[in-house]
C-alpha cells in the first residue's frame, strides 16, 4: 500500500523545503515539490531507528547510519495512520510520543 503526505524537512541551518512523504515496502521516499531539489530515498537497510511526536503537529525524525532526517508533516488528520504506515512497511524500531 502507498501512501503519501507533505512534510517540510529541515535541509539547512536555516532552510526548510516542501517535499511528498511516499512510504513503501523497505522504502521511504521524500520527493521535493521544487525540480531544483533531489529526491531522497531511505531504505529500510540505512536506519538505525525512527521516531514520531505528536505536538500541535507531528514531528519526524529518521536516525540513519550516517545522517539524521527530521521535518514537521504538513497535512496528517490522523497521526495515528502514519504510524501504522511506517510500522507496516518499515521493519526498524519506531517511537511514537505525544506532548
Amino acid at each position: 500500500m502507498e501512501v503519501d503526505y507533505h512534510i517540510k524537512i529541515k535541509t539547512g541551518f536555516f532552510k526548510t523545503s516542501t517535499y511528498r512523504f511516499v512510504v513503501k515496502k523497505g522504502l521511504i521516499e521524500l520527493i521535493p515539490e521544487k525540480e531544483k531539489e533531489d529526491t531522497i530515498s531511505i531504505e529500510e537497510g540505512d536506519i538505525a531507528s525512527m521516531l514520531l511526536n505528536k505536538r500541535e503537529d507531528l514531528y519526524v525524525e529518521f536516525i540513519l547510519n550516517e545522517r539524521v532526517i527530521s521535518g514537521i508533516f504538513l497535512d496528517v488528520g490522523d497521526f495515528q495512520k502514519v504510524f501504522k504506515l511506517l510500522r507496516e512497511n518499515i521493519d526498524k524500531n519506531l517511537i511514537y510520543e505525544e506532548d
